[in-house]
């Protein structure tokens, strides 16, 4: 399935392969704004394109992405099924939004400090 997942992102994306995903998306993310009223959770994204979704209960759900020019794109496998997610940032790159397909609400994830 991440082999498909990988092929489909790609094939959306207007980007340089060769470049590397931006410095400033490596790091911990917290969900602060969330209107539908779902728990806490984190991203957590490394220099390699890999990211993770990490839960309150400790689960961490394995993905990859990649930074084009005007979002992030995310591809998360969720019980063998792969989840494409798109999230738009602010110009300080210290935000990353995403809007629910459920309710069209718009969630709000803001960049931890580093350790």
């Amino acid at each position: 399935m991440r082999i498909l997942g990988l092929v489909f992102l790609f094939m959306l994306l207007p980007v340089n392969l060769a470049a590397a995903p931006e410095a400033w998306v490596y790091g911990r993310w917290e969900l602060v704004q969330d209107p539908d009223g779902s728990r806490r959770d984190w991203l957590e994204f490394l220099p390699n394109g890999d990211v993770f979704n990490i839960w309150q209960d400790g689960t961490r759900v394995t993905g990859f992405y990649v930074v084009t020019s005007y979002d992030v794109k995310a591809v998360f496998t969720i019980d063998g099924k792969d989840l494409l997610t798109t999230f738009f940032f602010n110009d300080a790159h210290d935000e990353l939004r995403i809007v629910t397909s459920e309710t069209g609400r718009e969630s709000v994830y803001r960049k931890l400090p580093a350790p």
